[in-house]
């Protein structure tokens, strides 16, 4: 198992019901490499698809001023 660098820290949140705002506070830069559990073709929940969590990122990581998301998309 890879250590990460001190300055670099990893969470493991629930998406689609977490305040994201405190996870990122403070964050200058988000790698949001999660993946929904949806089968290919079966139709996405709005408020829990990949495309609405996406959203869910990009919003808070705007709202408390990280420089940079990197979003990983399969």
């Amino acid at each position: 198992v890879h250590r990460l660098p001190d300055r670099v820290s990893g969470q493991a949140v629930d998406l689609a019901t977490a305040d994201l705002k405190p996870v990122f506070e403070g964050a200058a830069s988000i790698v949001h490499l999660a993946q929904g559990d949806s089968l290919v073709g079966e139709a996405e929940d709005e408020a829990s698809g990949d495309g609405a969590l996406t959203r869910r990122v990009l919003d808070a990581a705007g709202a408390v001023g990280a420089g940079h998301v990197v979003v990983l998309s399969s």
